[in-house]
């Protein structure tokens, strides 16, 4: 327990009082009350196991690890092995850990199941042995037999085992190849549709390019016409100009036509007043030779009036008066 508190750190792994057991008894007995079995034991992971418990197996060199292989090959899933010599070792002991508490009800009774056909498959193979041994009053055996015979026994147990390790990782392997072949499959479609979408965006870019350049060429034109609409203006201001200056002029001119025509309407008034006062100094008959003059001298005053008002219409400003 201090190991695993080293390995995890007081995060995830708080202080615990050590157990104090002195039998396999008790051993077995605080086991079964465990959810998850962290070991670097191969029995404790046999006896976790077979009571249904998941196991988390730490190993370091090929002959424990070898061993480990073995019982996740009995076992299945539910023993998950991780060599100290792994990147992110720490890591992936937790998460190993996680997964297992989270999985424990569910893989139990498969684990089990297993541990019932192991026992089963012992029974059965010491049923086998009698039939399988030679008496020992056979004249033709050895004693050197009998160790060279559990030699081969221990060398084709060993081959036996690593058979079985190799076989399950070649099988994790080929998931693992599968795994990265469904990766690959994926990331090729993905790479198919980015290639596709980016085919329709070029499309698009070229479409654009295209407008830009309609527009660049539709703003030069309304820049053209902008600068000839500017000097139009500005011809047109300089006319405008041009009429303001002349209405000035026809405005002072008329102004004069006005002071000349005041004047000579006092003149018509001092004539009406002395043509008054000589009708009454003057005998009737004069009178009336005198009013026809004034008649006259009227009608020649509106003749000369109208033709001053033509001329203000059509005589240039710098016509004379």
């Amino acid at each position: 327990m201090e190991s695993i508190a080293k390995l995890l750190g007081p995060a995830r792994w708080p202080a615990r009082r050590a157990l104090d057991v002195d039998a396999l008894e008790d051993v077995l007995e605080q086991g079964s009350r465990c959810r998850v079995v962290v070991t670097g034991s191969y029995h404790a992971a046999v006896f976790a196991l077979s009571q249904g418990i998941p196991v988390v197996g730490i190993g370091d060199s090929l002959h424990y690890m070898t061993k480990l292989r073995g019982l996740a090959y009995q076992f299945g899933d539910a023993c998950t092995i991780v060599a100290v010599r792994d990147e992110d070792f720490r890591q992936r002991v937790a998460d190993a850990i996680d997964h297992a508490w989270a999985a424990a009800e569910e893989v139990r009774p498969g684990l089990l199941d297993a541990a019932a056909d192991q026992i089963e498959a012992g029974r059965a193979a010491y049923r086998r042995l009698p039939g399988l041994i030679e008496h020992p009053s056979s004249p033709d055996r050895r004693p050197s037999d009998q160790v060279d015979g559990r030699r081969f026994h221990d060398a084709l147990t060993a081959i036996t085992w690593e058979r079985d390790a190799l076989q399950h990782l070649a099988q994790k392997r080929q998931a693992l190849i599968g795994a990265l072949q469904t990766t690959c499959d994926l990331r090729q479609r993905e790479i198919e549709v980015l290639s596709a979408e980016a085919q329709r965006r070029e499309e698009v870019i070229r479409e654009l390019a295209s407008e830009l350049t309609d527009v660049r060429r539709v703003l030069g034109e309304r820049t053209v016409w902008a600068e000839r609409m500017v000097l139009e203006a500005e011809r047109r201001g300089a006319v405008i100009t041009e009429l303001q200056s002349a209405v000035e002029e026809r405005t002072a001119w008329a102004m004069r036509l006005k002071d000349e025509a005041e004047r000579r309407g006092a003149v018509i008034a001092d004539l009406q007043a002395a043509q008054a006062a000589q009708q009454q100094a003057s005998p009737p008959r004069a009178y009336s030779g005198l009013r026809r003059l004034l008649s006259r001298l009227f009608v020649v005053h509106a003749v000369w009036w109208a033709f001053v008002l033509e001329a203000t219409v059509s005589v240039p400003p710098s016509a004379p008066l």
